[in-house]
């Protein structure tokens, strides 16, 4: 979500757009995973082309070994890519979870640090 957000604020929901295809979908069990919820995720890998040149990534989605692959080979994404750096895409409609959750503890850890500070600064008063 916050991934989405900021690539949206950069203007990339108006990047050029090409074609992306699923290259894979694999499970990933989490076996330390104790609680309700996804028992793991699935890791999809894509590419697309720009002006000839192959370029790729991934993304990952919750899920159970229950439930049903989320994509499959050769399954189509729409792409948005930077003009300067064709490397770097963001994907309708996609939210990597890995991401957010490594996003949530940047968040966390600077709201963390600015609270110290905060009490830093009342308690010189």
């Amino acid at each position: 979500m916050l991934t989405e957000l900021l690539y949206k604020l950069r203007g990339a929901e108006n990047w050029p757009q090409t074609d992306a295809t699923v290259s894979s979908c694999e499970w990933g069990d989490n076996a330390n995973y104790r609680s309700k919820g996804p028992e793991g995720w699935y890791t999809v890998t894509f590419s697309y082309r720009v002006n000839g040149e192959y370029y790729g990534g991934d993304f990952t989605l919750p899920g159970s070994s229950d439930s049903s692959t989320p994509y499959q080979k050769d399954d189509k994404l729409v792409a948005h890519y930077n003009p300067r750096n064709p490397e770097k895409n963001f994907l309708e409609g996609v939210s990597d979870t890995k991401a957010r959750a490594q996003q949530f503890l940047v968040i966390l850890t600077l709201g963390f640090v600015l609270l110290l500070l905060i009490i830093g600064l009342l308690s010189r008063s």
